[in-house]
């Protein structure tokens, strides 16, 4: 009962194989064979922990739901093209009341679309033809396209403005806490190579370059860009975001102008990885709250301990020091910082 306390399903921000230790323990102790179990996501460290004796196999759940053939490719030396579990949220807890759980839906992978769909594709009629598909957009939506329908058969090209592969999730490069996320934006580069993809980076696709290349067929992925909110003197703040490639920029107090996922995530990277002093300013009644249960759970607690908020208040203005805003009790304040970021 005891063991059992302990054992836990990790989050992305829990080491992989976290409860490796507790199955070395009881090897020692045991005669059977004994699994360990806990977002082993790599192949690597799955056969390191047999190597070293650690455990006799490794359990691996959510990682066959991102990727069904993770065995497959570790076997044929494809671990490159792997997609890794990112822990996210592919199943939620069910709320206590049950009056309150929302009608149960299939499970779904943030890096797997098939999932739960798997009978819906194995029944896709084939293409009548080879055609000719133009991708524009180098993001991870334009390489699963790309992807996608060279698999099928067609010949694909895709054109990227800018001079590499990933659109936003280019700060994985920095972000310890993405890891696996990074892993999973490179397999995606990796899979478009080999799947047979004409990339070509640093082209933006005009109408003159479409009507050149006559492609039987285009697909639009051109991602999302940032709102930046009507609030005087926004000009002093940055794009949360922008802390990655400009980290010496940023001071040693900051303040958030915003509590969604991304103003959270961005603040815990700043507060936990960069040391710095964080604080978020958050119009709703609560922190991530569009975020997927799971996730949340696993977040909410580790910002309390690096991190302060204010939720329920209205920004007035951003000045070259600080930051106005109305609590809420209605109270005007003002709050000083040296970096202002806004995620909104």
């Amino acid at each position: 009962l005891e063991f059992r306390r302990v054992l836990f399903r990790s989050s992305m921000f829990d080491p992989h194989g976290c409860n490796l230790g507790l199955a070395e323990a009881i090897k020692k102790a045991v005669d059977i064979p004994v699994v360990a179990v806990g977002g082993f996501n790599s192949p690597d460290q799955i056969e390191a922990a047999i190597a070293e004796g650690k455990c006799d196999f490794a359990a691996v759940g959510r990682q066959q739901f991102a990727d069904p053939d993770f065995v497959k490719k570790t076997m044929e030396g494809r671990e490159d093209e792997i997609a890794p579990c990112l822990r996210c949220s592919c199943f939620n807890p069910l709320a206590a009341d049950p009056n309150k759980r929302s009608f149960p839906e299939l499970w779904h992978c943030a890096v797997n679309p098939m999932a739960s769909r798997e009978l819906r594709w194995r029944q896709a009629p084939l293409p009548e033809r080879r055609k000719t598909v133009l991708v524009i957009g180098g993001g991870v939506g334009g390489m699963y396209a790309a992807i996608t329908a060279a698999k099928r058969g067609h010949d694909v090209t895709l054109c990227e403005k800018a001079g590499k592969l990933g659109g936003l999730l280019w700060f994985t490069d920095s972000d310890e806490h993405k890891e696996s996320l990074r892993r999973y934006k490179d397999s995606l580069i990796v899979r478009c190579q080999r799947a047979g993809v004409k990339v070509q980076l640093n082209t933006e696709v005009i109408p003159e370059l479409i009507e050149r290349m006559n492609p039987d067929h285009v697909i639009c992925a051109v991602g999302s860009s940032s709102i930046t909110p009507p609030i005087p003197g926004i000009e002093y703040a940055k794009k949360a975001l922008e802390v990655y490639k400009m980290p010496e920029q940023i001071g040693k107090k900051i303040i958030i102008i915003g509590g969604g996922l991304i103003g959270c995530e961005t603040g815990f990277y700043l507060a936990d990885i960069e040391k710095k002093e964080v604080h978020i300013l958050e119009m709703r009644e609560d922190l991530a709250i569009d975020a997927n249960d799971s996730h949340r759970r696993a977040l909410i607690p580790r910002m309390k301990k690096s991190m302060t908020w204010d939720c329920s208040v209205k920004v007035t203005e951003v000045l070259k020091k600080g930051v106005k805003f109305v609590d809420g009790a209605g109270k005007e304040q003002f709050m000083e910082a040296d970096t202002v970021l806004y995620a909104v």
